[in-house]
């Protein structure tokens, strides 16, 4: 586990907790990689049994205001349209 992590720092009773979703700097899983350049990393945890920790974690890609919204043209794909 990196030292700075969620995961690292974390201590509680085996199976019984779930923490919340915690937003990570990214350097402390992924060094100075350009490849998560831009993302925002939640980080969450269960702990278990014989010093076993289930660690996960979520990249969020936080939408370029230039980009056009994805939801927008999904639902605008499925809008049913009839021939005249």
């Amino acid at each position: 586990m990196p030292p700075g992590s969620l995961s690292a720092r974390g201590r509680s009773q085996p199976g019984g907790y779930l923490s919340e979703w915690t937003e990570t700097s990214p350097e402390i899983w992924f060094g100075a990689s350009r490849r998560i350049t831009g993302k925002v990393i939640y980080e969450q945890f269960l702990e278990q049994q014989d010093g076993y920790r289930l660690t996960m974690l979520t990249i969020d890609d936080m939408p370029d205001e230039d980009e056009p919204d994805e939801d927008h043209e999904l639902e605008e794909s499925w809008t049913i349209r009839f021939r005249r």
